[in-house]
């Protein structure tokens, strides 16, 4: 017990736990406020010790294993040398199948450009002496090369990676029962926006994963992924509830796996994740849910501003202000300068009465604003319709630093500060005059404005009411968009 006390204890002051081998997991639901949510918080400062260094070890040997057999790769291309050596001078036939073999030796040991000098000889003529297998396995390699990140020394190999397709295309004809062939043909479909034949692809890959009576590991992880990518095909084409059951499905199978075969999560797994974390964040409205798919997606290598910000949303309005910040914090530094992402977290910080960092926030947001209102060349009231979204952030930045500045004001007694405020505060009130007129009219609708009640309360003495900021918003970073 006095371990487990120690644990959760350091855990608490450091902000993070970690395993054996010094992997760190930061857990700062530690210091929540919320007592189901601390609860949770220190069953993960627990069992990360323990599970974690297991999942340590496991990684560890997966890695030996995996240098190992790397390592007999340049025996068997010395044997393949040998063979056409032997054999390649008499038999033509036999020279190109030991030749087809080396050209899978290439793939695996990763060298393109000795790889595209082999495809060039095979394809098209000579590919029925490369294996089905091969041409799943080439048809995959180039693919991943062409549309994928290559080294810096290979990028200019990238524009003779041609014929992807008719490879690809040529393993499924081969056998329409691979399910890798089908899964690859797939990807190719989503990176050419061939998205109808892509979701069809995917659900016949999926019958094929299923009809396989044993997979190799690197071939389940592909399985996952292909319900991933069937479920975001769903969701474009407005088939919510399909998607839903084409993530969990995915995220099914690799919880068994990791439990029962020590997988351990990659990038496209923490994708699976986030994707089934925005149908509960946007259809379901289920923010619980949202907000443990969100995690794991973290957990999995997606951790990603986008995702940050969604969780500080879940917290911010939740009214868990302090995990709000640290998720906001934590997004903010790889997006410093996303408008939707400095107003939650100056509404973050003024909720919680700090004022000055708040007023910071504030400050910065407006600062990026004006730029681009001179980018934009905006003349309020005069807007379009297309700069809806910035006008309104400029309208809410603008009175909450006039409500920040007053209620500083009214701390330390600076009555110029409230000068400032009504400054600001008429901004606002002149971004809202935009948004509430009818631009091809420019007739103003009734209706109330925030700024306008906050000038009131600073300008008329032993008023009992103080400015107030507008607390909502946005769900989604400056830009992004969700689901329909």
């Amino acid at each position: 017990r006095s371990y487990m006390r120690k644990v959760v204890s350091d855990a608490r002051d450091q902000g993070y736990t970690e395993t054996i081998y010094g992997r760190r997991r930061y857990i700062p639901e530690l210091k929540s406020s919320n007592y189901n949510i601390r609860q949770g918080a220190e069953r993960i400062a627990l069992n990360t010790p323990i599970q974690g260094t297991a999942a340590d070890l496991i990684k560890l040997a997966m890695i030996r294993v995996d240098a190992a057999l790397t390592e007999k790769f340049p025996e068997a291309k010395k044997q393949y040398d040998l063979l056409v050596e032997l054999y390649g001078e008499k038999d033509e036939k036999l020279y190109d199948r030991y030749s087809a073999r080396q050209m899978r030796y290439f793939i695996r040991t990763d060298d393109l450009a000795t790889v595209l000098n082999y495809k060039e000889y095979f394809y098209p003529k000579k590919m029925k002496y490369v294996e089905n297998s091969d041409v799943t396995e080439l048809g995959g390699y180039l693919f991943d090369k062409r549309y994928g990140e290559l080294r810096p020394s290979e990028e200019n190999l990238r524009s003779q990676i041609e014929n992807v397709k008719p490879i690809l295309t040529m393993a499924v004809e081969r056998d329409g029962t691979d399910p890798v062939a089908l899964y690859n043909l797939a990807r190719y479909y989503v990176q050419t926006k061939a998205n109808s034949n892509a979701r069809v692809t995917c659900e016949e890959a999926i019958k094929a994963f299923e009809n396989k009576k044993s997979l190799k590991r690197k071939d389940t992880y592909k399985y996952i992924n292909t319900y991933r990518i069937l479920g975001e095909m769903y969701c474009g084409e407005k088939q919510y509830i399909q998607a839903q059951k084409a993530y969990i499905s995915g995220v099914e199978l690799f919880e068994s796996n990791k439990d029962l075969n020590a997988y351990i999560g990659n990038q496209d797994v923490g994708k699976l994740y986030a994707d089934l974390g925005d149908i509960y964040y946007f259809k379901d409205g289920n923010a619980d849910s949202a907000f443990e798919n969100y995690k794991n997606a973290i957990e999995n290598k997606n951790d990603i501003p986008s995702i940050r910000y969604k969780m500080g949303y879940i917290q911010y309005n939740k009214k868990n202000y302090q995990e709000a910040l640290a998720s906001l914090m934590v997004g903010s530094e790889a997006a410093p300068s996303d408008t939707h992402m400095l107003l939650a977290l100056a509404n973050t910080l003024w909720n919680r009465n700090d004022f000055y960092a708040a007023r910071g926030y504030y400050d910065k947001l407006l600062e990026i604003l004006e730029e681009k209102r001179q980018g934009y060349k905006i003349v309020l009231p005069q807007i379009r319709e297309d700069h809806g979204d910035f006008v309104d952030t400029y309208m809410k930045a603008s009175n909450n630093l006039g409500a920040t500045l007053s209620r500083i004001a009214n701390m330390t007694g600076n009555s110029e500060m409230n000068g400032q405020a009504i400054v600001a505060l008429q901004d606002s009130l002149r971004a809202w005059d935009a948004l509430s007129r009818n631009q091809k009219t420019m007739i103003r609708l009734d209706s109330s404005n925030l700024a306008e009640q906050n000038i009131k309360y600073i300008t008329i003495p032993g008023s009992e009411f103080s400015p107030e900021i507008y607390t909502k918003i946005p769900m989604l970073m400056d830009g992004e968009e969700g689901l329909e």
